[in-house]
């Protein structure tokens, strides 16, 4: 009995103790939250020394005691007291196994270290990011950080720290010093050193420098390298020699991409006759993976039946080669064109069979449909446009099918009835993105403060992430191309109302566009789309023409519509730059009788090149039209900005 009772006073002491340890860190917490977010405040402000002292009241009892901490060293070290910054950067390197704030507090407290020349122990700092955080931001800029003090005691070591270095951050900020660190070595340099070497001399400019390290070149890549820093110093001949000699050194790691820059750029640049340069090519390229692109390169200026053959090689013996599809493609235009209606339906299929994820995918989908609708075949067609909207849903082959299926032809204007954008109540939130990106605890609690500062320092490692931190941090063009950079690299594109979409295509200078788009009877979604194809919402922008600012209006064409005359530079200014280019997108509406779709055309190649266009093709379809044009440049430029009017409308209308 006795023992029953000491069991039971016992369990009640010990349920009590859980309780209070359960109440006080409830209680701890819920005061962390509000300390935290007011020493966020007080950093915005500036006032540094309340904001050290806010984040220092949170309890080690609270969850957010390690984002504490780490607030504290940062907080401390921007005030110059790095005594207190080392301690508090060293015991969270100590303390905490989070591998998303440990690199940084070591990273800081090893530059503490060297600031103050205890060497040795900023040596273990930056050893340990670099052994045991391999996967780190800060592991690339640790290899800097080991390589200047290995110097004397073990140069071979130091020069590969330089050189990790110069292969992570090309463009960093101690490239430079970097280089010329590894040039007073004097120590035998690999071939791929000499490559990242030059490589990182070209992005800065370093052009002369940069072709000492290539120039007797042995692979693909390095000489590719060396065609464009030749071209960069206006040697053309010299640049022209080098792509040759990268197309001999074509192998199974050379990217497609670059391939077919090396072919059309010498095309471009040789002074030889088409003829010469085709066989020059064909006979350098006929045991290598870029023959096929000779083929489709040089198809582009043979006569028709010629193009054609050269075409269907490419897709019929080299049906795994990345110009495969375009191949197909071409040829199923052709056909469709000449009326060739049963050839074009069996290259439209076995395109679909064969490459469903191509470029070029979209468009064959949505020409067979037009084939079938011209068979009567309305519930078949049907199917393919709806396999285009759900399959392609954020291309302008989806916007002109869903236009089909609502029974609206082209050439059509769009909708002239939305006079306001759709900005949400709710501003975008970091925490709706961040759900199944973040896996660390302790970014999540970042992430749920907002704290963009602290999660830009962090560098995390997730595009959408730095996307969103663009946003906030006034970089938007930088934010928009992160974003969209990431888009194109996925197969199973988001839902419209997914916040990574919110980045890719923000609204944007909403009071400006409203205002002009109303004074000029627009949409204001088309001019929105305009301006993120012309310019990424960069309002310096400037082309190599003169184009300037957000809408990229030549001065000589802002000056039909404005007095006194503007210049460049005025034109960078939004509020001029966009009602000025609303006013002239208006008066190419008013010069193509009223059509949106041709105004668009001649926004990008001119006027006269569109009446130009319609005089020589006469056609009544407008999608046909749009499949002629002789410029790439512009066919491309229409594409894009429907497809981007198709986005928008569909984040901020139609969810």
């Amino acid at each position: 009995m006795k023992n029953s009772i000491k069991f039971v006073i016992v369990g009640l002491f010990a349920l009590c103790v859980v309780f209070m340890f359960v109440f006080a860190y409830n209680v701890n917490s819920k005061k962390a939250i509000v300390l935290y977010r007011q020493g966020l405040e007080f950093l915005e402000k500036k006032d540094l020394h309340n904001a050290y002292y806010n984040f220092s009241k949170i309890s080690c009892l609270s969850n957010l005691r390690e984002i504490a901490l780490l607030r504290q060293a940062q907080t401390a070290y921007d005030l110059g007291d790095f005594k207190t910054a080392r301690l508090k950067f060293k015991i969270l390197s100590y303390t905490s196994s989070d591998a998303s704030l440990v690199p940084y507090a070591l990273y800081y407290s090893g530059l503490i270290d060297l600031e103050k020349k205890n060497k040795k122990s900023a040596y273990l700092s930056f050893n340990k990011i670099y052994s045991k955080f391999p996967n780190s931001d800060f592991m690339k800029a640790s290899s800097y950080q080991l390589g200047k003090m290995l110097i004397e005691k073990n140069p071979q070591l130091a020069k590969k720290y330089f050189i990790e270095y110069l292969e992570y951050a090309p463009q960093g900020k101690y490239s430079l010093e970097s280089i010329s660190l590894i040039e007073g070595l004097n120590l035998v340099l690999t071939q791929e050193e000499k490559f990242n070497i030059a490589n990182a001399l070209f992005v800065q400019k370093e052009y002369f420098r940069a072709i000492d390290y290539v120039k007797n070149c042995d692979d693909f890549k390095t000489c590719l390298l060396a065609s464009k820093i030749q071209n960069s110093r206006g040697y053309i001949h010299n640049s022209a020699e080098y792509l040759l000699k990268s197309l001999t050194q074509v192998d199974k790691t050379s990217k497609p991409e670059d391939i077919s820059y090396v072919i059309s750029k010498y095309i471009s640049i040789s002074p030889k006759s088409d003829e010469a340069k085709y066989e020059e090519l064909m006979a350098i390229t006929k045991r290598n993976q870029a023959f096929p692109c000779v083929l489709y390169e040089f198809a582009k200026k043979m006569p028709k039946m010629a193009q054609i053959k050269n075409y269907e090689t490419v897709y019929s013996r080299y049906p795994a080669s990345y110009w495969a599809p375009q191949s197909m493609w071409n040829v199923f235009w052709h056909n469709y064109k000449s009326g060739y209606t049963a050839r074009a339906k069996k290259l439209a299929r076995m395109h679909i069979t064969r490459y469903e994820n191509s470029n070029s995918t979209p468009a064959i989908k949505f020409w067979l449909a037009k084939i079938l609708m011209k068979e009567k075949k309305y519930r078949d067609a049907k199917d393919v446009f709806s396999n285009v909207i759900k399959n392609h849903k954020n291309s302008y082959y989806a916007f002109i099918s869903k236009k089909i299926i609502l029974g609206k032809t082209t050439p059509f204007n769009v909708s002239g009835k939305i006079d306001k954008l759709n900005v949400p109540a709710e501003p975008i939130r970091l925490q709706k993105l961040s759900k199944s990106l973040l896996k660390s605890d302790n970014l999540n609690k970042i992430v749920f403060f907002e704290d963009i500062d602290l999660l830009e320092k962090l560098r995390i490692d997730d595009e959408f992430i730095k996307s969103y931190i663009a946003s906030k941090t006034k970089k938007l063009p930088y934010s928009v191309f992160l974003a969209q950079q990431e888009l194109e690299k996925t197969l199973n594109f988001p839902e419209f109302g997914d916040i990574k979409m919110q980045l890719a295509y923000p609204l944007a200078y909403v009071d400006l566009i409203e205002k002009y788009s109303k004074k000029y009877e627009q949409n204001p979604y088309l001019i929105l789309s305009l301006i993120r194809t012309e310019s990424t919402f960069d309002t310096v922008a400037q082309s190599s023409v003169g184009a300037s600012g957000l809408m990229q209006l030549l001065p000589s064409t802002a000056n039909m519509f404005t007095k006194p005359s503007v210049d460049v530079v005025s034109l960078q200014n939004p509020d001029l730059n966009i009602k000025v280019g609303v006013q002239y997108f208006k008066d190419l509406q008013r010069m193509f009788g009223g059509s949106q779709m041709y105004a668009v055309l001649a926004y990008n190649a001119g006027p006269g090149n569109v009446s130009n266009w319609k005089a020589k093709f006469q056609n009544d379809d407008f999608d046909e039209f749009v499949e002629d044009i002789p410029f790439p440049e512009t066919q491309n430029y229409i594409k894009r900005v429907f497809g981007t009017y198709w986005n928008y409308i569909n984040i901020y209308e139609n969810n």
